[in-house]
This record gives C-alpha cells, sequence and structure tokens, in this order.
C-alpha cells in the first residue's frame, strides 16, 4: 500500500504527540500513590504504545514498527501487576527517547538485551545523546546557584549554548537579546514561580518550549503544568539523559516551527508573484494547488496559536 507524504507526514506528528503521551503516562504511574492510579496510568501508556505500533505497522514504517513492537512486547510483561519500577521507568523512557530519533530519521541504537523482566531490572544503556545542533541556546532559570552551575555545565557540554539565571524576573527582561531556544526554569522560586515564568516567555514567543525542574511533582503539579502549555517536566534529581533529550526535542521542535512560520510568511508575501506568473503561463492546477496548499498552512498555524491561547488561559 502506498501512502503520500503528506499522510506519512501526519503520522510522524501523531507518533510524536503518542510519544509526549506516554511520557506523561509513564511520569503519572511514578507518581501514582494508590493502586488505582497505577493502574491507570499503566494501561493508558499501553494503549499508547500499542496505537504507536499498529500506525507504524499501517504506514509501512519499518524500523520504528520493529522498534515499538520490541518495546510493547517488553511492557506488557507487567501485565498482571501492572507496575513498574525506577528501573524499568528509566528503560521505557529511553525506549520513548529512541522512538523519537527514529522519527526525526537520526541515528538511534538501543540496548534491548537488558533483563526487562517482571523482577527489578539494571538501569539500561542510554540512547546516544545528540549533539546540540550551532546556534541552540538554553536559559536556565534557577534560585540555587548550585543548581544553575551544574545544569549549565551538563548542558554546555552537549554543545548547547547556555544563559544562566538565578532571578526569574532578570531573566524575563533578557529574553529580547538573549532569543533562547529554550527556558528551563524552577518551578518554586522566591521571586517568581514556573507559571509566572511560562506565562512571561509566552508573552514574548508563544512557540518557545518552557521546561519546569522541580523536586515535587505530583499527579496535579504534572497535569496543572502540562495544560498551561509547559513543553515537559523533570524532576530533581534529574537524570542528564533525561534533561539533554528533552532539550534535544524542545530545541529541534522551536527551529522547526520557527522554520514553518518562516516558510509561510514568506510564501504569503510572494503569493501575489507566484500567481501572477503562474497565470500568464496559462498553469490554472499549479494556480489551485499553490491557493489550497498556502490556505492549509494557515489554517494550521491559526489553529496552533489557538491552541497556545486556550492554553494560556
Amino acid at each position: 500500500m502506498h501512502f503520500s507524504d503528506e499522510e506519512v507526514a501526519d503520522f510522524t506528528q501523531e507518533a510524536i504527540d503518542h510519544c509526549n503521551d506516554a511520557e506523561r503516562y509513564l511520569m503519572l504511574h511514578k507518581n501514582a500513590t494508590t493502586k488505582e492510579a497505577t493502574e491507570e496510568a499503566y494501561l493508558s501508556c499501553f494503549t499508547v504504545l500499542h496505537n504507536m505500533k499498529d500506525g507504524a505497522q499501517l504506514i509501512e514504517l519499518a524500523t520504528l514498527k520493529d522498534h515499538t513492537s520490541r518495546i510493547v512486547s517488553q511492557y506488557a510483561q507487567y501485565e498482571s501487576t501492572k507496575h513498574l519500577s525506577e528501573e524499568q521507568l528509566t528503560y521505557f523512557f529511553g525506549a520513548i527517547a529512541a522512538c523519537r530519533l527514529i522519527l526525526q530519521k537520526k541515528p538511534c541504537t538501543f540496548d534491548y538485551t537488558v533483563n526487562v523482566s517482571a523482577t527489578p531490572i539494571q538501569a539500561p544503556a542510554a540512547s546516544p545523546i545528540q549533539r546540540a545542533k550551532p546556534g541552540s541556546k538554553v536559559m536556565i532559570i534557577d534560585d540555587e546557584y548550585e543548581i544553575v552551575e551544574i545544569l549549565s555545565e551538563l548542558i554546555g557540554e552537549a554543545g548547547f549554548q547556555t544563559v544562566s539565571y538565578t532571578s526569574p524576573i532578570r531573566a524575563l527582561e533578557s529574553l529580547t537579546t538573549e532569543m533562547p531556544s529554550a527556558v528551563l526554569t524552577d518551578l518554586k522560586m522566591p521571586e517568581l514561580n514556573g507559571y509566572d515564568v511560562l506565562k512571561g516567555v509566552h508573552e514574548f514567543d508563544a512557540d518557545l518550549p518552557v521546561i519546569y525542574l522541580s523536586g515535587h511533582i505530583t499527579k496535579d503539579v504534572l497535569v496543572h503544568a502540562l495544560s498551561f502549555g509547559v513543553y515537559g517536566v523533570i524532576e530533581k534529581p534529574f537524570s542528564p539523559q533525561h534533561v539533554l533529550q528533552l532539550l534535544s526535542t524542545a530545541t529541534q521542535t522551536y527551529r522547526l516551527m520557527k522554520l514553518l512560520n518562516q516558510t509561510i510568511s514568506f510564501l504569503t508575501y510572494q503569493f501575489s508573484d507566484l500567481d501572477h506568473y503562474l497565470e500568464q503561463q496559462g498553469s490554472t492546477t499549479n494556480r489551485q494547488l499553490l491557493r489550497e496548499q498556502l490556505r492549509t498552512l494557515l489554517e494550521t498555524r491559526r489553529k496552533l496559536k489557538d491552541i497556545k491561547k486556550l492554553k494560556a488561559t
């Protein structure tokens, strides 16, 4: 069965959304305080992973199909208890990160040989961290100087540019000059909390991803943060692997969104000339195709903006 590039692109975006959902359910599982909440999070994550596997098989994305098939089989081993240990959660977080790399058509190696069984497992070998592309700058905000220093060193060694602040007010004031590609901020600070930072960042640039750091992540905090449009949430003490993978995905997403906006702006600006040229050439079909594609891009951008506005209210 043949699928168009548009259909493949639509599935890819849907699969990325599945990755986000799977991570969210794993985090809910990790922080669940009741048996019912643990089982609900487990089953929700299983459904998402299974849907991604089925979609990859339908679209005939062999690498993703093979990866998700193995992961779903391993995940299903916990059906009887519906409980994952810390080590097992780490393993599946890594598996989801590998899904993202596959979707982005980037080199990806994943260690399936780790003993993912019903008994506690050893922490899996980390999937390789891709170095940041030139120009990716991360703004770090935390009122604890020691945390700022640790994060700056970790993120800087991965190839990101960094700019750090212990004052969220000063950080927000510097957005116009620093122009970061992502903001990594503590959730609880004396001057402003993470939600205030998120609001200030999105008033500056609605597409700029914000990631929360917190030592006390509960189900309510996680759901509340995601509903407000935060890109991701990281619990202290944090895993360097998790921090770098989330930042890598966030900065890439931001870069692609800016490219989309620039492309739409360029096409809109050049539309009159292109339309006139095609009219002179008598290319009615291409004129109509150009109009429809531009209309679709503009409608997609409008919907994205509406979603961001809704989350900010």
